[in-house]
């Protein structure tokens, strides 16, 4: 055979041609040199490669010559980076790959389709992810015959989380199906060491199914793979007409990933082992999960603060006559469990009353873990400490001057929310927004921090969630003189007679989305008004509206492509339902009717505030977080680092210490924690079910949380993050979504119904979904991933559940 100087075939590649072949010729060719059946074929050498894209005619001479000899025909064309298929990087998909290429011009465009991809933006983003951004990559390109499968898949030769169990992904057709996850495949699991079947899961996607035969034939392959290589190994496979082919193999790169998430996950169980209590410790992901998923390290550590016993929230708390207790003084009574915040139902009722036996019954939410989701205290007094009964009338009058306490001040407290606290932080926030943060010197900015985030989640927040916390008092109230009319429906009629609120910020701002679009208000007039909210507000590194508008111009844009949807009306239509169901329970509950009204009353006066507070709040948010992003354009790489800095950490720059270090590893050890699977609900006793949380998969009722009465049906439309393009050319559909902030809400103007992963019964979602009519269901376990967009799903507000009825 002649010798080429810019092409070598498979079968004669060694181990000094490993930087001119790439990774993933590098690897084919080993295989094919240790008899395992892989396709013949050849490879251009990386120093082939041209920039500026052009063959030389001595290479395209090669390259003829080479095609003719593995046979011409049709051939797969895929890109071999020198970095690729190797321990660290995979770059799997940031390549390019041709299929059922044919004749020499089209090889020769697809050879510069895979040069082509090493300038993309996509492998650009990969190995700046990766950390690659420092490395020389060069592109050699792999040719070889096609193979046209009759299925085709991939081997773990070990699998993610059990070392002991070996993985064989199955479908018909081309393997990029499986790849892509454009389908689901046929899943079996065997045991390593016999290489026998224990575990099979039929794709619903696929009408024919690989023999068990050809399953554990492929394990066999596999595992000669592993021991070729040395080590576990991530390989692509295609039969065609009986006989396998392996396309690819290259090392399970996540498993050092892996092994770094499972020495993470134990570290997270055990210390949760540490913190648990003696009977019983559950960790409810609710109401905080909904508006603060991920935090970042600076937004906890202010977070943390704040909702401690002596932050604002719980100085609210003690002011209305609480007594919280010394293990929620200086902690939250929320954990932060692989980075997401979860309810220590433990810590929870020390918020309250201190050392008052308060507690969540532990057999109780295990028995029915969606009773953790929105969970009531009650009082144990068997597990109550020896000296309780010396303290119980102390706690006793404590209670009841709480009581009369919040009693009083709901009288008139709103009406110092709205003519005195509110305008004199608005007047505050107005005066800062003024200050020339680039102007400020490093001490003269951190000084200001200190003031917004004191103004902000200390003085004001006080007294704001003094509100709230009425509001929760008075809907309760109200759902008790219910219960004495209709006990079984009391929960719905408090929360459908407590609905269209005139005060609602999230209506107010709905309709000035809908003004923008009928052209009636400037975008400009919208952000002076809005443009310190964000999706995902909580979060300090989460971008304003101010800064980037893009958000509500695709909002705006859908209400103008549907100009039925008019939220005034929708309003208007629920005011009446409202007005109508009222005069039925008057005449229904008769002189029962007075307390039921006083309190009705009550709980429409404050409820609004649950959401007015946050608008405010964020106005000082804003203010934190610009500041923040200046210290982190002055004194760091990326401005977008600080967040990966906690409160205390902020002073050490300006003194000029080097941080980046402990921001790198922050990023990747974040990165990793948030990769490992939780359930909704964690049991102290069942901490290993960390990272391999039960998920409803193909479940035909899914069961969770009713939080807005009613039934409807309609195709589903699931979406991870709030996208109002995916909703404009649809309707009458049912939204589901992990939860919601204020951002989606437009989402709901066209929906039929609601289906959430998380959020209770006063959540964000729950109330808009009350505000429009719509039935909602939250706490749906593996909503998102068990639920496809296009699928016939009925949402029943009633009895908490989500029937689904296939695509």
């Amino acid at each position: 055979m002649d010798r080429f100087k810019f092409i070598r075939f498979l079968w004669e590649i060694s181990e000094e041609d490993r930087e001119l072949v790439g990774g993933k010729a590098y690897n084919l060719g080993l295989m094919i040199k240790a008899g395992l059946p892989v396709p013949p074929g050849f490879c251009i050498l990386s120093t082939a490669y041209s920039p500026d894209l052009k063959v030389s005619e001595e290479l395209s001479d090669e390259i003829a010559r080479a095609y003719e000899l593995i046979g011409k025909g049709e051939v797969a064309v895929r890109s071999s980076a020198t970095a690729e298929d190797t321990e660290l990087a995979s770059f799997a998909g940031q390549g390019e790959t041709f299929l059922n290429v044919k004749g020499i011009d089209q090889l020769i465009e697809a050879i510069k389709g895979c040069w082509r991809s090493i300038s993309s933006s996509r492998l650009q983003a990969y190995r700046e992810r990766m950390n690659l951004e420092g490395e020389t990559i060069k592109m050699a390109v792999v040719v070889q015959k096609m193979v046209h499968p009759d299925f085709a898949g991939v081997i773990f030769t070990q699998a993610p989380l059990n070392p002991d169990r070996l993985i064989v992904e199955s479908g018909s057709g081309y393997g990029e199906r499986v790849v892509s996850g454009e389908v689901t495949p046929d899943r079996f699991i065997l045991d390593r060491r016999s290489l026998r079947i224990i575990e099979t899961a039929l794709s619903p996607d696929e009408d024919v199914h690989l023999p068990e035969g050809k399953v554990e034939e492929l394990a066999q392959i596999g595992m000669e793979i592993e021991r070729l290589f040395g080590e576990p190994r991530d390989i692509e496979w295609a039969i065609r007409d009986g006989r396998i082919f392996i396309l690819q193999s290259r090392p399970i790169t996540s498993k050092a990933f892996d092994e770094e998430m499972e020495r993470l996950r134990r570290e997270e169980i055990e210390r949760l082992r540490r913190i648990s209590s003696p009977g019983g410790t559950v960790w409810a992901g609710y109401n905080l999960s909904e508006v603060l998923p991920e935090p970042t390290p600076m937004t906890w550590s202010i977070i943390s603060e704040f909702m401690s016993g002596n932050g604002g929230f719980g100085t609210a708390y003690r002011e209305v006559g609480f007594l919280p207790g010394k293990e929620v003084r200086d902690q939250p009574p929320i954990d932060l469990i692989c980075g997401r915040p979860y309810y220590n139902l433990s810590r929870e009722p020390r918020f309250y009353f201190a050392d008052f036996p308060f507690e969540h019954d532990f057999q109780e939410l295990k028995s029915d873990p969606r009773k953790a989701m929105y969970p009531e205290p009650k009082v144990n007094v068997k597990n109550a400490p020896p000296s309780f009964l010396l303290k119980f009338p102390y706690y006793l009058f404590r209670m009841l001057k709480a009581e009369l306490k919040m009693r009083r001040l709901r009288r008139d407290f709103d009406r110092r929310m709205k003519e005195e606290i509110i305008p004199r932080f608005v007047e505050y926030i107005g005066g800062e927004r003024r200050v020339d943060i680039p102007c400020l010197s490093g001490e003269e900015l951190i000084g200001k921090l200190e003031e917004w985030r004191e103004m902000t989640l200390f003085r004001f927040a006080k007294e704001a969630f003094k509100a709230t916390i009425l509001a929760r008092f008075s809907l309760t109230n109200l759902t008790n003189a219910l219960k004495k009319v209709n006990p079984d429906e009391a929960i719905h009629l408090a929360q459908e007679l407590t609905s269209a609120l005139e005060d609602d910020p999230t209506v107010r701002m709905n309709v000035h989305i809908w003004k923008v679009a009928r052209g009636e208000m400037m975008i400009d007039e919208f952000l002076e008004l809005y443009g310190h909210r964000a999706v995902g507000e909580f979060e300090l590194a989460q971008m304003r509206w101010r800064e980037d508008p893009s958000f509500v111009e695709r909002m705006a844009a859908m209400f103008k492509a549907d100009p039925k949807l008019n939220p005034e009306d929708q309003f208007k239509k629920r005011l009446k339902e409202r007005c109508e169901l009222e005069e039925r329970i008057k005449r229904e509950a008769g002189k029962r009717w007075r307390k039921i009204e006083v309190e009705l009353n009550y709980a429409r006066r404050y409820l609004p505030f649950r959401e007015s507070v946050k608008h405010y709040m964020m106005m000082g948010y804003e203010l934190l977080r610009l500041g923040l992003l200046e210290l982190g354009r002055r004194y760091l790489t990326e401005p977008d680092d600080i967040f990966f800095l906690t409160w205390d950490e902020v002073p050490q720059l300006i003194k000029g210490r080097d941080l980046s270090d402990r921001i790198l590893e922050r990023r990747r050890r974040r990165e990793k924690l948030l990769r490992i699977a939780l359930p909704d609900v964690i049991f102290s006793d069942e901490l290993d079910r960390i990272g391999d949380p039960p998920l409803p998969e193909g479940a035909e009722v899914l069961e969770g949380v009713s939080v807005s009465a009613g039934v409807a049906e309609g195709e589903a439309l699931v979406m991870e993050r709030a996208n109002p393009e995916l909703a404009r050319s649809r309707s009458g559909y049912i939204l589901v979504c992990p939860s919601t902030d204020p951002c989606w809400t437009p989402l709901f103007l066209k929906a039929r119904g609601l289906v959430m992963e998380r959020g209770g019964v006063l959540s964000h979602g729950a109330i808009v979904a009350r505000e429009f009519g719509i039935p909602a269901v939250a706490n749906v376990s593996g909503a998102v991933r068990s639920i496809k967009t296009g699928q016939r799903i009925r949402v029943d507000g009633n009895k908490g559940i989500v029937i689904l009825r296939g695509l």
